[in-house]
């Protein structure tokens, strides 16, 4: 455990205390400071980031940079895995890096932006997340709910099939998705897109309107 904590360490301050180049994931995590906080009789080691968040309060903004727009049901959270992301082509600069990630198989019920079509899949993956021993967590961040329905902004990064994660990811640090529930949208507390419990039919017409106009 001690060897496993060193090693995190290690890698953390390589990417805290030195210049090097990553893939975007929405959330800037490099001038944060983790805390490390190893349990007594789980072995689980807790890493907490400070994020520095990306935000949109023009929804024309946030649908311009989405390649797709879905009503989406979260069909599967599949097991959150740890990657080298050095060697997955994710990170450059640094010897190793391991990161968490959690993956999200969406089942698409309505598309409103994109070259989908409903009843079709997409994995959307995202920072964080428990593997391995080590739980990755990134202050205030929310991840989507197996069986939920969301409106979901996502966009398509410039990874390929060969990096394994990040081809799909949200947009923006909380508008990327908001739950539909009874009709009616349930955005994340720190979005200033959408208003709390606005009827669906009214969020999509602004949204195709936005669409139109960015």
């Amino acid at each position: 455990m001690k060897r496993k904590l060193a090693s995190l360490i290690f890698a953390l301050l390589l990417v805290f205390g030195c210049s090097c180049s990553r893939v975007s994931y929405e959330i800037n995590v490099e001038s944060s400071k983790p805390t490390i906080l190893p349990t007594d009789s789980t072995e689980i080691t807790e890493v907490t980031f400070k994020v520095s968040p990306r935000m949109f309060s023009d929804i024309k903004l946030l649908a311009s940079k989405s390649d797709l727009i879905i009503v989406g049901y979260v069909d599967k959270a599949l097991p959150v895995v740890r990657i080298d992301a050095v060697a997955l082509g994710l990170v450059k600069g640094i010897p190793e890096l391991e990161e968490n990630v959690s993956c999200y198989q969406i089942r698409i019920d309505q598309v409103v932006k994109g070259d989908f079509a409903p009843g079709d899949t997409i994995r959307v993956d995202m920072l964080g997340g428990l593997a391995e021993g080590v739980n990755e967590i990134y202050e205030d961040l929310q991840f989507p709910s197996e069986g939920s329905t969301y409106l979901m902004f996502i966009e398509k990064t410039d990874r390929t099939e060969e990096n394994k994660y990040f081809l799909y990811r949200f947009v923006g640090t909380f508008d990327g998705f908001s739950e539909i529930v009874d009709g009616k949208i349930v955005p994340q507390k720190y979005t200033s897109i959408f208003k709390s419990e606005a009827p669906i039919n009214e969020v999509m017409t602004t949204v195709s309107e936005a669409i139109e106009n960015s």
